[in-house]
């Protein structure tokens, strides 16, 4: 997967509203966004998001809930294809 790389925090001003993230490269370029939970319309906030990076051109979008000290929940959003049910470099970016 190569070892994930993450970034100071980046806020972006979205049509939707601002978000805060962080950018975590694995070999593929993610942002990681940490929420208290999951709106019905992440899909189209992820979307945006996506084809907000500049500088990656587009970038797969993970949105992380924290269950536990072990355990996180994640919906994916992969440039190109839209919401996966997994990744495993979302995954390792993720955590």
């Amino acid at each position: 997967m190569g070892q994930a790389i993450v970034s100071d925090p980046l806020s972006l001003a979205l049509k939707s509203g601002p978000v805060q993230g962080s950018q975590s490269p694995t070999g593929n370029p993610h942002y990681v966004i940490f929420v208290d939970d999951f709106s019905p319309t992440w899909q189209q906030q992820a979307a945006e998001i996506a084809l907000t990076l500049t500088s990656c051109k587009e970038s797969n979008v993970e949105l992380v809930k924290v269950l536990s000290e072990e355990a996180i929940e994640i919906r994916i959003y992969e440039r190109g294809a839209g919401e996966t049910q997994s990744s495993g470099t979302g995954s390792c970016a993720s955590a």
